[in-house]
C-alpha cells in the first residue's frame, strides 16, 4: 500500500499548485522547484510588489 500511495504522490505532484501545503506530509517535496519555491510562474511577493499595489 505504501508503494501505491508513493506512486500516486509522484504522479500527482506536478499538478499541485504552489499554495497547497504538501510540505506537511513530505518536506522534501516542498524543496523542489516545480512546487513553486522558485517557479517563475509564481514568483514570491517582494516588498516592492506589495507597495506598488
Amino acid at each position: 500500500m505504501d508503494r501505491h500511495s508513493e506512486e500516486h504522490t509522484n504522479r500527482a505532484r506536478p499538478l499541485f499548485p504552489p499554495e497547497v501545503p504538501v510540505t506537511s506530509d513530505k518536506p522534501e517535496i516542498g524543496n523542489l522547484p516545480e512546487q513553486g519555491g522558485e517557479d517563475p510562474k509564481f514568483p514570491p511577493l517582494k516588498l516592492s510588489d506589495i507597495q506598488s499595489l
